[in-house]
């Protein structure tokens, strides 16, 4: 005669194979990704738009007929507001949450400081906004970028003004910042090699989404 314990080893064997051969589905498993963005504060607005992109990926992998594991992304949201200091305890919040891997980033300074945080706790972060080319210059394990870096970015925009041939007048619309600065610096300087004229400079807050159009009368003039 069968005890117990003999009983529900045959019921769990039982169980597993019927869920191979026959399709049943298993418990699916919670993978949580942390998701560090500034959804308050100047940059807000760019917060916003990558939480809705990182959201639509969330649904299209959930969803995928091609994802047949047993296996279902969870998201966890810290907000960074763009501030170094606030960045780091967001980061130790995700950590503490348990999450796989961290996904995000937007102000290079608060950026830099969240990095430091995931590499010491040897949680793999890829950054998708923040630029600074000494985030990934600092020859860490865990941290990644999705973004060219600054540097990168200028070359691509030396590269365009040397195949527009005949350009001589051209405007730049900057955010009104650090970062817009630093970066008009770099474009002014490849302007100069190529001789283009600069013949504005029009700059808007980076609490505001800038409107090209709004800007295109002066930016003609």
């Amino acid at each position: 005669m069968l005890n117990n314990k003999k009983i529900f080893i045959i019921v769990l064997i039982t169980a597993l194979l019927g869920s191979v051969v026959f399709g049943f589905p298993a418990i699916a498993q919670e993978i949580r990704i942390g998701v560090l963005l500034p959804l308050n504060g100047k940059l807000a607005i760019i917060g916003d738009l990558e939480k809705k992109a990182v959201e639509l990926a969330q649904e299209q992998i959930n969803t995928s007929q091609e994802v047949t594991t047993n296996q279902e992304i969870v998201l966890m949201f810290e907000d960074s507001m763009g501030e170094p200091e606030t960045a780091k305890q967001a980061m130790d919040q995700l950590i503490d949450e348990g999450v796989s891997a961290i996904i995000g980033g937007c102000s290079s300074s608060a950026t830099f400081a969240a990095a430091a945080v995931a590499e010491d706790k040897g949680i793999p972060f890829l950054i998708t906004t923040a630029s600074a080319d000494r985030i990934t210059e600092m020859d860490m394990k865990y941290i990644f970028r999705l973004c060219l870096p600054s540097s990168e970015q200028t070359k691509t925009i030396a590269a365009l003004l040397n195949r527009r041939k005949g350009l001589r007048r051209a405007a730049i619309l900057r955010e009104k910042s650090r970062f817009g600065e630093y970066e008009t610096r770099k474009i002014l300087k490849v302007c100069r090699r190529a001789r283009i004229l600069i013949t504005d400079i029009v700059s808007y807050a980076t609490s505001e989404k800038p409107d090209d159009a709004a800007y295109f009368p002066r930016l003609q003039e």
